[in-house]
């Protein structure tokens, strides 16, 4: 499966939001989802953006890839960054929108600390993460610059 995570900035600010269903829920995170079969990275983060905060992005671009391996699956998830939108970010019933100027600490995804970084620093970067089957054990992961 492939997905795509959307990274919105904004005058030093990111677009965080609090999941509340799906995979996540309970947790900060960024908006994304499931890669559709006729769709790119971008045109997922697009598409995905607007169904979890109602904002389109202008001119997204891949800056990085994240390989999930748990149990048996292996999982492909791109990073798309916007520093442009059109539109104000809405409470969903999946998402509440904030704008965070850096990810938490607390309550995410484990590699999130990890990979964030190169986010923050604007570095194209790759990493493969390591969970159990069911995702609640994280085994820890590498990241590379691209």
């Amino acid at each position: 499966m492939k997905t795509c995570l959307s990274v919105v900035k904004r005058e030093g600010f990111f677009l965080v939001i609090f999941k509340r269903r799906g995979l996540g829920s309970g947790r900060y995170n960024l908006p994304g989802g499931k890669l559709k079969d006729d769709e790119s990275p971008e045109q997922c983060a697009i598409r995905e953006t607007r169904e979890e905060v109602g904002i389109d992005l202008l001119n997204p671009r891949v800056l990085g890839k994240i390989s999930f391996i748990h149990g048996n699956l292996r999982e492909e998830a791109y990073v798309v960054v916007s520093n442009d939108f059109k539109g104000i970010p809405e409470e969903t019933q999946e998402a509440l929108p904030l704008w965070l100027p850096y990810l938490p600490e607390f309550n995410v995804w484990p590699d999130d600390t990890v990979w964030f970084d190169y986010v923050t620093r604007e570095q194209p970067f790759e990493c493969v993460f390591n969970f159990s089957e069911d995702w609640d054990e994280y085994y820890g992961g590498i990241c590379k610059v691209k």
